[in-house]
């Protein structure tokens, strides 16, 4: 039941017990190892934790970017910047139903690049892409901030003036449009050529009246400032029907002067 040892020529015997006691590690030493173990693990858990944190907030934000990229391509015109055509028209309706609701004035501008096809075909499609994105700038450089303009077909376009009367929009901003392309000729591979535009400018009626009918009356009064011998700007009337409250007609689109 014990182990002997020698001392002195005598034989002692140590107890079993004894020996246990020394061969078990100490209890603190194996409190420590396990507060070391919980803490690497705590340190392991939390590093890996913040590691797929970041990861998630990577993939978040590359989704974000992605779906921002597919909006941008949805509803922007590629060469020049501004809506396209599906875009601007859906912002314009928009804008329609607000000044229905409020009974706020809106004004509808529709403008055109004078002689763009001769553009095309003297110097080639290319110049024509050039002459549209820099007519695009500088009529997006005239705007105020609550006014937005889109690319409504090939060289034309379409802008809509929220809070506006129509004489203010013909007079003041489609009259800065109009001087903003034709003061600068503009920089192309074809050296500088002189650009104008032919704007139509109409008022946009309350309720009854759909959209639609609105930017019929400034394509008419565009196509009137076109008669007019270009670089101009055409108002169209307000329709009688508004005015004597059922009365048909409207008087013929008149060139604001000075334009």
């Amino acid at each position: 039941q014990g182990a002997a040892r020698v001392s002195g020529g005598r034989v002692a015997r140590v107890s079993g017990s004894c020996i246990a006691g020394i061969q078990d590690p100490p209890v603190a030493l194996t409190h420590l190892f396990f507060l070391v173990s919980v803490a690497l693990i705590t340190m392991v858990s939390q590093s890996t934790r913040r590691v797929l944190e970041r990861r998630e907030f990577e993939a978040r934000a590359a989704q974000a970017r992605l779906l921002a990229e597919v909006e941008a391509l949805a509803t922007t015109d590629a060469l020049t910047g501004l809506w396209n055509r599906r875009q601007v028209l859906r912002l314009a309706q928009d804008a329609k139903l607000r000044s229905d609701r409020y009974g706020h004035p809106l004004s509808i501008v529709l403008l055109d690049i004078d002689r763009f096809k001769s553009v095309n075909d003297t110097w080639g499609h290319s110049v024509g892409d050039e002459v549209i994105a820099e007519v695009a700038r500088r009529i997006q450089a005239s705007l105020r901030a609550t006014d937005f303009a889109g690319r409504y077909a090939g060289e034309e376009f379409l802008v809509v003036l929220p809070e506006t009367e129509a004489e203010f929009a013909a007079e003041v901003v489609a009259e800065r449009l109009r001087a903003a392309v034709a003061s600068v000729r503009v920089r192309s591979a074809a050296g500088l050529l002189p650009v104008t535009i032919s704007l139509g400018v109409a008022r946009a009626l309350p309720a009854a009246e759909p959209l639609g009918a609105a930017i019929d009356r400034a394509d008419a009064a565009l196509y009137a400032a076109k008669r007019g011998g270009r670089d101009q700007v055409a108002l169209a009337p307000t329709p009688v029907v508004e005015l004597a409250g059922g009365a048909a007609g409207a008087d013929p689109p008149a060139a604001v002067e000075g334009a």
